[in-house]
């Protein structure tokens, strides 16, 4: 990884946009400090992790970040019932991540994951609850089909969906907009 070079950077940006990303930086990692030493997440969850501003966490004692994780501004993580998720070391996903789990989501190490990004091991009902008219989808109970794994090293392009009962093998190129419903190899490169 290339080093910081402030000659380099002042050349494409300028100083406050500069001063204004490292004070953001810093407070991102400051806020999930303060959430990590005040006991939020599952307990042998690691630091640093870092949220951008508007994010949003339901159920933190279900959710493990290992080492280096990071998320961009309004990531929503959702833990259920008795889903749980994991997240593995050196992982970064962009602004707009919504990850839910009411089963299990278990993602890898280096894993790299662009925005609009939507990963969910569950539905709203099931397709029973389609003929009843008078049941609205936010009150129909919670199903998850199967749990969702994705591998090390794997790149989910903006706006990938991940479905339930879904397996990504390690090294695989997930491309933008793709919606992954079914289980893909180890090491494929995925287009619409």
């Amino acid at each position: 990884m290339k080093n910081f070079n402030i000659v380099e950077a002042l050349k494409t940006d300028g100083i406050l946009n500069i001063i204004f990303r490292a004070f953001r930086s810093m407070l991102s990692r400051a806020i999930a400090w303060i959430l990590w030493v005040s006991g939020a997440f599952q307990s042998k969850s690691m630091r640093p992790v870092a949220f951008g501003r508007g994010f949003r966490l339901i159920n933190t004692k279900s959710i493990f970040f290992n080492k280096e994780v990071s998320f961009g501004v309004m990531a929503r993580i959702e833990s259920h019932n008795k889903g749980s998720i994991y997240f593995g070391a050196n992982t970064s996903f962009g602004d707009y991540c919504h990850i839910g789990s009411s089963n299990s989501i278990k993602i890898g190490n280096n894993v790299l994951g662009g925005s609009n990004i939507l990963i969910i091991d569950h539905n709203h009902g099931t397709s029973m609850d389609l003929n009843s008219e008078n049941l609205p989808p936010r009150l129909r109970e919670i199903t998850s089909p199967g749990p969702i794994i994705i591998g090390n090293n794997v790149w989910l392009c903006d706006g990938v969906y991940v479905l339930p009962n879904v397996t990504i093998g390690d090294g695989c190129i997930i491309g933008p907009g793709v919606i992954v419903r079914k289980n893909i190899a180890p090491y494929s490169v995925i287009f619409r």
